[in-house]
């Protein structure tokens, strides 16, 4: 099993850990950041990082494979986290990702490059033919991101999810093998 993806010299993918529980509860803890994650408890304490990272490593233990990854800069520091969703079974030719990025590092190009290799990183290990990149309508870096990756919009599911009291728009993107 893999258990580090090399994004380049400055960045990498790896297993989320029980030492990332403060910078987890740090990072997601920010309104701005919790605003675009759909099951994400805001306030987020440290309680719900061990939670998580309970929860990261019951899947790994269950499917044999890393489902959910840390993004760390070259020092090792959590700086962000991308995942499956397994929204339609670990078997399918289909599933959706999602991903999280420190405020500091938006709009520098980590995310993109964490999404290429990771894609490629996909493509090559699973039967993934299909990967699916739901996100906020209000979501403009998401949506940067992902037609950087050539990830093609296929429209928008109105009222699709409910946060915060709200019923939100989100647009769909995917991105097929090939």
């Amino acid at each position: 099993m893999d258990r580090i993806i090399i994004i380049d010299q400055e960045y990498y993918l790896s297993e989320i850990t029980e030492k990332d529980y403060s910078q987890l509860s740090k990072i997601i803890g920010d309104r701005d950041i919790s605003l675009n994650l759909l099951l994400v408890p805001y306030p987020y304490s440290l309680e719900d990082a061990k939670c998580w990272v309970n929860h990261v490593n019951e899947q790994t233990a269950e499917f044999g494979r890393i489902i959910n990854w840390s993004i760390r800069n070259k020092e090792g520091k959590l700086i962000g986290g991308i995942g499956q969703h397994l929204t339609y079974g670990e078997n399918s030719h289909k599933d959706e990702i999602g991903y999280w990025l420190c405020k500091d590092k938006w709009g520098n190009g980590v995310m993109s490059a964490v999404i290429k290799a990771y894609c490629d990183y996909l493509f090559k290990t699973t039967e993934l033919i299909r990967i699916e990149a739901p996100i906020f309508s209000s979501n403009k870096g998401s949506e940067k991101v992902l037609k950087k990756n050539k990830f093609q919009f296929e429209g928008v599911l109105s009222k699709a999810y409910f946060k915060d009291g709200e019923y939100i728009d989100s647009k769909m993107y995917a991105l097929i093998k090939g």
